[in-house]
């Protein structure tokens, strides 16, 4: 009988890791130097750490940002609130997904160039201050192809590059953001976008259809509206330009918003006949008189 350690193959440790938290596996890799050598790489894959700013638990959780520096060859996914914790002075080399939560008012300057992320993916931010430095340095990443914004401002100087950065993506999520320049530069196509959430932005429905229409590659979409902006009861929406199968693509397609039958209709339409698997209709005015939400949900398949 073998006497290695089952931890030495990877599938097993790999398995063993994720069924740990990041305190256990703290403990795990103070066992021994063996299983110090085994587990650490898996304990520092994913980090959740910052300060809490509720008024109940205020303090920091997580691991300290001297240990979260040390170790930033091993980490692949980072999650931040409250601070950047230096991120600007540091090279992560295999950090895949990075999250920020920033809570203070100065202007962040937390990604100065792609040498500080060079295996940067996934990018999700809630509530920065951006400086330009900032989107310029996103906008030249080679790599990266998701972005989630929530609340965030996007002021008139960094717009074109956050509409250049767009134009590179292959996810994008924007959630009560702000525009400064509420158009979007004409010609500009977002043919790489397979997955596209749109929820409490500050431009017109018209601009958002505009948004949405350049996206003709979409597998998700997901168009939402839950009260902050409202042009009418039953707001203008141009739908003339839809033409029947434009999202042939589409797979999962989700609406809130108050609209009409006559504005519903043009959007499933430009779906086509085949291909969409979800759908889901919150809000829509869709010849009922009921005044509750009507939704409507086809999990297997839509005809």
């Amino acid at each position: 009988m073998s006497d290695k350690n089952p931890l030495q193959i990877p599938e097993i440790a790999e398995l063993v890791a994720s069924h740990l938290e990041g305190t256990d596996l703290a403990r795990c890799v103070q066992v021994s130097k063996e299983w110090r050598d085994l587990l650490l790489p898996y304990r520092w894959r994913t980090v959740r750490a910052g300060l809490l700013p509720f008024y109940h638990h205020r303090g920091r959780f997580g691991p300290h940002p001297s240990d979260i520096h040390r170790h930033r060859h091993l980490i692949h996914d980072l999650t931040l609130l409250g601070e950047t914790a230096g991120l600007e002075n540091h090279n992560y080399p295999n950090l895949r997904i990075l999250g920020l939560c920033h809570l203070g008012a100065e202007r962040e300057v937390f990604f100065e160039s792609t040498e500080m992320f060079p295996s940067l993916v996934s990018l999700h931010l809630n509530r920065p201050n951006m400086a330009s430095p900032t989107w310029r340095a996103m906008t030249a990443h080679p790599r990266l192809t998701e972005l989630m914004l929530c609340a965030i401002a996007i002021t008139a100087a960094d717009a074109p590059l956050f509409w250049a950065l767009c134009m590179r993506l292959e996810i994008l999520s924007l959630s009560s953001v702000t525009f400064d320049n509420r158009t979007i530069p004409a010609g500009t196509m977002f043919d790489r976008l397979r997955d596209l959430e749109v929820t409490d932005v500050n431009i017109a429905l018209s601009a958002q259809l505009d948004l949405i229409l350049r996206c003709q590659n979409l597998k998700r979409l997901s168009w939402n509206d839950f009260g902050y902006v409202y042009e009418s009861e039953h707001p203008a929406l141009d739908t003339d330009r839809i033409q029947k199968g434009y999202w042939h693509r589409l797979e999962k397609l989700s609406i809130q918003h108050h609209f009409r039958e006559t504005q519903v209709a043009p959007l499933l339409d430009g779906v086509g006949d085949r291909g969409l698997i979800h759908l889901e209709l919150y809000d829509c005015h869709l010849g009922n008189k009921d005044p509750r939400p009507s939704v409507v949900t086809l999990p297997h398949s839509y005809h």
